[in-house]
């Protein structure tokens, strides 16, 4: 279900992102157990393109009940 929404944002121009949490080593590199964390840690993020084609919006949200360390989007 992810690949199909992720298709269907990108071919129509939306922007794509994943996040992740951890140490600043592991969250910057996106990797498989780091993106696992942001789920189960419940870090919830939105992309949204802006009328503006350059320009988008990033909204991040704990939905933990623990402070996150190192939340990051990539877009």
């Amino acid at each position: 279900m992810l690949l199909l929404r992720t298709a269907f944002r990108w071919v129509a121009g939306q922007p794509v992102s994943d996040g992740a949490v951890g140490p600043p080593q592991v969250a910057k590199t996106f990797m498989l157990d780091a993106r696992k964390a942001a789920h189960a840690r419940g870090f919830a993020f939105s992309v949204d393109p802006l009328p503006n084609p350059k320009l988008f919006t990033v909204r991040m949200t704990n939905r933990g009940n623990a402070p996150l360390e190192n939340p990051t989007v990539k877009v």
